[in-house]
This record gives structure tokens, sequence and C-alpha cells, in this order.
């Protein structure tokens, strides 16, 4: 019994150390399949890549969008998305309801087929279980028959001016001045004063269907002899309505409003034949320009293919995509960019080398109204790219007015540095509270009526009258005073001729010397000066027509009377 207790001890433990050390195979197996898979990922360095093809479906004719993605070692997500996006935007859950998840059923490949029903951009991204990414951007246009390519062709806008008022009459062309001016009974020339006394003249009142040198000379003319004769002495005239240009550029295409038709020379230079023609009359000059504004979507179509925007978005580079930015029914260049602010810089640059201008004047079109979820639009996705590299980021709104502040300092050094005592102002609207909001414009107002470096004067839009319900004049003037404390800085007051006609509201159907009134108002506070909106609400027609030839003739007594 004992020899065969012995046997059964010897088998026992022979079984408990087989068991052990098959048991250490096992995890020792496990490791070195963990391990091997680790180091095999660790290893990747290769991102997925993205191929798409554009095709009609010979069956129904609907257009399709293929995609497929490959991987070398394993896919873990593909997603897609409408528009022009970047990476950081499939990595922020706060846009998870816009992006598409695309099944994963394989490791290595994986494929997927969109109908796709309008013109667009198609954002493709895919990672790998690495953490490898990248993204394809696909640019979709459908044709009348149906077929497609892999390039947007959308058709986009004629732009209108809206000046914060009720009244704007935007479709008035501005072309039926009468030379023989019944309303002034004066000389040509204003009495000696340091007062700015300035006209606005914008594209509204340039034909589109173009000019030859001689119908442009002759309107020029008659419209800046219209202007002296008022006693005025400065012209604030558009040269650069919508990424385009009244005078030869390098940089931007004709104006259509040169021409006819966007990019095409119209044989003259009208800044050079402005220019002129305001000096010889002893009226300065001041550029004004728009400097975001590229145009509306019914007018996308009519880019030139020399427009910095219709470049930017047809060029082979996919990471300038985004220099141009579609908010609502407008195109805009994204005030983010840096390319952005060199471009307007450079275009600044160029009339000031070039053109014997007396200033540059920007109004108030910078950051479009954006609304309640502002947070999550327009240049958002920039925003999302600075706050993930940056270690204590600005706000959205802070970073917004930072990146119109760096534009307007660039200019600002720009036409200082010019020489000839050349200024550089900025129109805004009138309305502090919209300009403070978080949703809109994101202008450092405050900033540039304190500091020095941005701004020479500051013109804001006051549109409304003496008995407004919310920016009444005296009131909103005092507050733009408040605003303005740099002595460096003027204060030029843009006054509203478009409201003075008989179907206006009952302050001004009921007077006829309001501006007139107004022009007093400003220098019994010893302000440095004021603008009229715009030449073609003086010209006899419009004054006869609509009732408001007295209130002109009362503002011009008042303009001669210092």
């Amino acid at each position: 019994m004992i020899i065969i207790q012995q046997v059964d001890r010897r088998a026992v433990l022979n079984k408990n150390i087989f068991k052990r050390f098959f048991i250490m195979f096992i995890i020792f197996q496990l490791f070195l399949g963990v391990f091997n898979n680790y180091d095999i990922y660790a290893k990747d360095n290769t991102e997925p890549i993205i191929k798409c093809s554009v095709y009609k479906d010979v069956n129904n004719g609907k257009i399709k969008l293929k995609m497929n993605v490959t991987d070398n070692k394993a896919i873990k997500s593909v997603k897609y998305a409408l528009g022009n996006h970047r990476i950081t935007f499939f990595k922020n859950s706060f846009y998870s309801k816009k992006i598409k998840n695309v099944s994963v059923t394989s490791t290595k490949n994986i494929s997927t087929t969109l109908t796709v029903k309008q013109n667009t951009v198609y954002t493709i991204y895919a990672i790998d279980k690495t953490g490898n990414s990248t993204i394809k951007k696909v640019r979709i246009k459908m044709k009348v028959n149906n077929e497609s390519s892999d390039s947007q062709n959308d058709n986009n806008n004629t732009g209108t001016e809206n000046n914060n008022s009720n009244n704007n009459n935007k479709n008035n062309n501005a072309n039926n001045s009468n030379k023989n001016n019944n309303a002034n009974n004066a000389n040509n020339t204003a009495p000696g004063t340091n007062e700015v006394r300035a006209v606005w003249i914008t594209f509204l009142e340039f034909s589109s269907k173009g000019y030859t040198v001689n119908s442009f000379t002759n309107q020029i003319t008659e419209m800046f002899d219209k202007i002296a004769a008022s006693g005025m002495n400065e012209i604030y005239v558009h040269v650069r309505p919508f990424s385009d240009a009244m005078y030869r550029s390098v940089y931007f295409p004709w104006s259509k409003y040169a021409s006819g038709k966007q990019g095409v020379d119209p044989g003259f230079d009208p800044l050079a034949i402005m220019v002129n023609a305001a000096h010889t009359r002893n009226l300065k000059l001041h550029a004004y320009i728009n400097p975001y504004r590229v145009c509306a979507e019914a007018d996308f179509g009519s880019l030139a293919v020399n427009s910095p925007a219709y470049k930017w978005l047809n060029d082979d580079d996919e990471e300038n995509d985004r220099n141009v930015l579609k908010f609502g029914k407008m195109y805009y260049y994204n005030p983010s960019s840096d390319d952005v602010i060199n471009l307007i810089n450079n275009g600044v640059a160029e009339i000031v080398k070039n053109y014997d201008v007396d200033g540059v004047i920007f109004d108030d079109y910078f950051y479009p109204t954006l609304g309640s979820n502002y947070s999550s639009k327009f240049d958002s996705e920039e925003y999302a790219d600075y706050k993930l590299n940056t270690a204590n980021p600005m706000s959205i709104v802070d970073w917004r007015r930072d990146n119109i502040n760096k534009m307007v300092k660039t200019v600002y050094a720009t036409v200082k540095s010019s020489g000839k005592n050349r200024t550089f102002g900025i129109s805004p609207a009138g309305n502090l509270t919209n300009l403070r909001a978080n949703d809109k414009y994101y202008v450092d107002i405050d900033r540039w009526g304190r500091e020095t470096g941005f701004v020479d004067y500051i013109a804001p839009q006051q549109y409304w009258g003496f008995e407004h319900s919310i920016c009444p004049f005296e009131d909103n003037v005092s507050k733009w005073m408040a605003v303005v404390t740099n002595p460096n800085v003027k204060l030029y007051v843009a006054l509203p001729m478009h409201l003075a006609q008989a179907q206006e509201t009952s302050e001004w159907k009921n007077n006829h010397d309001i501006l007139g009134r107004m022009v007093t108002s400003l220098r019994n506070k010893s302000l440095s000066g004021f603008s009229i909106y715009r030449y073609h609400y003086i010209t006899p027609d419009y004054l006869k027509k609509n009732g408001a030839m007295d209130e002109y003739i009362n503002l011009v007594n008042v303009v001669k009377s210092k």
C-alpha cells in the first residue's frame, strides 16, 4: 500500500507540473500575440487611401459618388459630410449630427456609393486603428445633361447694398444726373475749413453695362461738379465693391461696373480719371473698399477666372478652399485666413503706390450676421483648429475680433507707410449695441476709438433721425463720442440723405431741415466732419421725384455757412 501511494503522488505531481507549464505556454503565446499586434500598429505610419469616382447611373440617370477606402493594416472608421471641412471637424462631437458614418465591413477595404442630389462639396474622412487619418474633398458639378465631374461650378451673385435703413432704393442706377442744377446758387468752391464734408459714391452710381472712356469721363465730370457745387470737399468712391477693381490691379479682376463684365479690360483707368477730376476741383478722394465681400450667390457663375475667389475654389490646392466661405446667399473671404489678410493688404498697397488717392476707407461689411448658433457657423472650423493648438485660447467672439484687428492693423500700417499724409478710416454700422453683439460684425470698435494704430478716423453710419426710437441722433452721437477718445482718431458722422423723402417716417415727412440741423449739431459738438450717403440722393431728378428738394437746399445752405 505504501508503494502504491508513492506512485500515485508522483503521477499527481507530474500532472500538476504539466498543467502549469501548459497554462504558462498559453499565456506566453497570448502575450506574444498582443505584443506582435501592438508592434504592427505602432510601426504603421501610413494613412488610409481614399479614392472617389463620380458617374451617371445608366439605369436611372442619377449622379453617383463612389468612395473606396483602403489601408495596409486595419481601418477603424470612415465618415463623410456635406461641405468643405478639415480633419478637426470629424473629431469634434459638436458636429456629430452633420456627419454620416460608413459601415466598416472590412478592415482593409471599404466601398460605398451615394446618390448626389445637389452641387456641393463632399469631404470624406478615414482613420485606421493606429490613429492615422486623412480626408479627401470632392466637388460635384451636375450638368443639365446629367453628366458630372469632380469640380464644383455654383452660380452665384449680384450684390445689392444694405444701408441699414428702411428705404434703400436698391435698384437705382444713379446715371440720370442733370448738369443744370437749379438747387445750387453758390460757387463751386467750399469755404476754407478743415471740416471734412464727404459724399459717398457707391457701385450703385455706376452702370453694370460698362463705359467707354468718354461716357465715364462725362459722368464723373457731372458728378464731381455737382459735389463741389454743394460745398463738399471729399469723395468716398467705390473702387472694390465685390472683390474686383475699378483700376488696373495685379490682384483683382476688372469690375463689371467699369467694363460691363468682370475681368474685361474697359480700355481706360477709371480710378486715374476720378483722382484727376477730384484734385482739379480741390476735392480729396478716398478709395472705398469692401474687403471681405466676394459676391452674391446668383453672381458666382460670373466670377472672372482671375478672381482670387475663383482661383482658390478651382485650383488643385484643397487647403486654400476655405479662404472663401458661403453664408446665406453671399460669398465672403474668410477673415481668419492669413492668405486673405495678405490679399486685402496687397490690394490696398497697389492703390496707394500707383494712385494719388488721399486715403482709403472700408465700410461695415466684415463678418456677416451669424445668428444664435454663431459659434458653429462660418469659420468655426478654423476656430476649432486654433483652440486645439493653443494653450489658452480666446473665446470665439474675441478670436473673430482679433482676426479683424489683424487685418485692420496691417492695412493701417500699409497706408501710413505710403507717405503723403494719407488717412485710413472705417465706416461701421451706427448701432453700437449691434456692433458689440456676439453674433455679427466682430469689429473691436472700442479699441479702435481708444488706441493708435488701427484707424485715423471712424465714420459711423448714423442713418436715423432725431426722433428715432432706438438710435436718436443726439443720443447716439454722444455715445460715439464716448467711444472715440483717442485725440489721433477723428469722428466723421455719416448722414442719411436717402431718408429725406416724402414717403418716409413722419419726422422726415413733416420736416425739411433735418440734415441741416444734424450738421449744426455736429459743429456745436466740435466734431471733425461728416459725410452724406450717397450721391444718387442729391441728384435733381431724385430730389424732385421724392419731394426732397427743400431738405437738400437747407443742407447746402448750412454746409456753406461755415
